[in-house]
């Protein structure tokens, strides 16, 4: 799910470079946009039905005790957004147990704490642009007068790629 945001068109990509299947849930209205990063397939938000052994989850709520159902056993879950603003269920550890899932957080903040590896990071994200194996969509740019309104688009999923304000 998010396939159509900034990081998860950079984590198509960058999958794809790897050797990974990828599968894009992303909703009908920008499909076209995620089918420009070509992903071996891509289904609507609205109809998943499909099992992954990685599931990349910005959503979050129900949606995230759904990946964790439709998670092959062995797999690894991974929650990098709380885009739905809910909170999720509770988990099962048995249920981790019996099917030997992984769920695994990620938020970039603790990464400006060390410097070092942030820009080691930030530096090899850098070099797959300038040679051309990842591109970066910039599809909605704000005047820093429409900060409110660049937030509200983003909050209600009407923006796809990265959003930037202009000074």
């Amino acid at each position: 799910y998010g396939a159509s945001s900034g990081v998860g068109i950079f984590a198509m990509q960058i999958a794809k470079l790897k050797g990974a299947r990828v599968i894009a849930v992303t909703s009908e209205s920008k499909m076209d946009l995620v089918s420009r990063f070509k992903p071996d397939s891509i289904i609507s938000s609205k109809h998943p039905q499909c099992r992954a052994d990685y599931i990349l989850d910005m959503v979050g709520g129900d949606l995230f005790n759904y990946n964790l159902n439709i998670l092959n056993d062995g797999g690894t879950l991974i929650l990098y957004g709380m885009a739905s603003r809910e909170q999720t269920g509770p988990i099962d550890p048995q249920l981790l147990m019996a099917s030997n899932k992984t769920i695994r957080g990620f938020w970039l903040h603790p990464y400006f704490n060390n410097h070092a590896d942030y820009q080691a990071n930030l530096n090899c994200l850098y070099g797959l642009i300038i040679e051309g194996k990842i591109s970066v969509v910039d599809s909605y740019s704000y005047s820093l007068k429409d900060a409110q309104q660049a937030h509200r688009d983003v909050l209600s999923r009407k923006t796809m790629g990265k959003v930037h304000l202009i000074p």
